[in-house]
């Protein structure tokens, strides 16, 4: 088409040439070349409105497509998505457990009691929402009750029925300037290491969030976490209050794992208490400590972690200590038979100076890292453990050993499990528990567990009347989106 166009065109443009020529009909041919290129433009016009609607056409299905990728509702590992900036994720957890001469408490108070059944459920549901590529927020409710009891327990209570409550409701704002960092502000779950000393404690029925901002630095190679929180309020203007920050940093590249290194400031203005209480109104500790995860190719994992505090607690200066220890080796078969050393040890107080030396455990997760049945947290205790688990496909299950002591028990503040005193002439095994544990995974939207402790009272409980043994059993299932 594009050829019979140059040849009109050169016609038209001689046409002053060939009118002058003798023997042509110059009206013939005047009429021919107009009829020709009317007929060229109007092909020519076809084609470009023929390629116009084609181009609209696309357009509108594309729109369409869009439309409908919007609308999808997608279940994915993390939640159910409705588009690319919609998120809804629920959670349904519910545990019976048996207790013998153990009391439902936090941590757990071994005691001459009757057979006792608790039937917890702990309900989530949340919403994200994205509604730019750097900025998205999420509510998180929440419903955690002990069947039968219908009336919430106090906010600040330790316990496993706090009714509807907001669980997490924050902001995120990331990658900012075009780079790894992010900022999230709110109501949220603070999860660092293995959370011996900041954790969400996903175990208990009500779990800890805790209200303040975190700013979060992660390159590829290392990683820079800074905090502040409000973890308890006065109700009065008074500049009581508590509140929790620091700094914990990453090295992602260390040998087979991670090393990490951190400082946290625990500053409580509502006054002393334990064994300092009247010599002031205020604790002040400092925490620096390090941690080393480490799992190598021919089996071995080892973990350690060491903890230093410092400050002032009323008129007594802080110095106290923490210590875990842990190896491991894998055998090479399909079932990843494991077996595993543990040590873990936390300073108590000496009565007898003006410093005080009870290591303060912060808010960690300590469920399971001490005994499955959570009698002591890391504090004043020893603990050398001895654990053997199996992995076969989607099942894991392991069996434990633990020897439980007291590092100081001479006086009133050294107490075990949160409760025991200590006291002059008793002796620092605290007892020996016994952990058989399982669960199955049976796709990422439903799990099943079960749990079976039994404790034996050492001298430092016996010496107390405390004799009698104690069992913990526990059955858990648990649907998430």
């Amino acid at each position: 088409m594009k050829k019979y166009s140059i040849i009109l065109i050169s016609l038209v443009l001689l046409f002053p040439l060939i009118s002058h020529a003798e023997g042509i009909d110059k009206e013939k041919l005047k009429a021919e070349i107009k009829a020709e290129l009317k007929k060229e433009l109007a092909t020519q016009f076809r084609e470009e409105i023929k390629a116009e609607l084609k181009a609209d056409m696309l357009k509108d299905q594309q729109k369409g497509v869009e439309t409908v990728k919007a609308k999808e509702v997608v279940m994915k590992k993390d939640g159910l998505w409705v588009g690319d900036k919609v998120k809804f994720t629920g959670q349904a957890r519910v545990r019976p457990e048996v207790r013998r001469n153990l009391t439902q408490s936090i941590p757990n108070v071994v005691a001459s009691t009757e057979e006792d059944l608790s039937v917890l459920l702990r309900n989530r549901f949340g919403l994200f929402f994205k509604p730019t590529d750097h900025v998205s927020f999420l509510v998180q409710g929440q419903d955690s009750r002990d069947f039968g009891e219908e009336t919430a327990a106090s906010p600040l209570a330790v316990g496993d029925d706090e009714g509807i409550d907001l669980h997490q409701g924050y902001i995120d704002i990331t990658e900012i300037g075009r780079n790894p960092l992010m900022i999230r502000a709110g109501r949220q779950e603070v999860k660092l290491g293995e959370e011996r000393l900041v954790g969400a404690v996903d175990w208990s029925n009500v779990g800890r969030s805790l209200d303040g901002a975190l700013i979060s630095y992660q390159p590829e190679n290392w990683g820079l976490t800074a905090l502040a929180f409000v973890t308890n309020k006065t109700p009065t203007n008074t500049g009581d209050g508590q509140y929790f920050g620091g700094i914990y940093g990453t090295w992602k590249k260390f040998p087979s794992g991670v090393l990490d290194g951190y400082y946290f400031v625990l500053q409580d203005n509502n006054g002393a208490t334990g064994a300092a209480a009247g010599t002031g109104d205020t604790l002040s500790v400092h925490t620096l400590g390090t941690r080393i995860a480490s799992k190598f190719k021919n089996g071995i994992d080892v973990g350690v972690e060491g903890a230093a505090q410092l400050g002032k607690f009323g008129s007594n200066s802080v110095l106290a200590f923490a210590g875990h220890g842990a190896l491991g080796y894998t055998f090479d078969a399909n079932w990843k038979p494991r077996l595993g050393f543990e040590y873990n040890y936390a300073t108590g107080d000496n009565s007898t100076t003006a410093r005080y030396t009870k290591f303060n455990n912060l808010f960690p997760t300590n469920h399971n890292k001490y005994g499955m049945m959570d009698l002591t947290p890391w504090s004043n205790m020893h603990d050398g453990a001895f654990i053997f688990s199996i992995k076969p496909g989607k099942f894991n299950a392991s069996t434990g050993y633990h020897l439980l002591a007291v590092d100081k028990n001479d006086s009133a503040g050294d107490t075990f499990a949160g409760f025991y005193a200590g006291g002059a002439g008793l002796g620092k095994i605290a007892g020996h528990e016994i952990d058989i544990q399982g669960k199955w995974i049976m796709n990422e939207y439903f799990e099943v567990g079960a749990g079976y402790g039994h404790f034996i009272p050492g001298p430092f409980l016996t010496d107390q009347g405390i004799t009698e043994h104690s069992d913990f059993l526990y059955v858990s299932t648990q649907a998430q989106f």
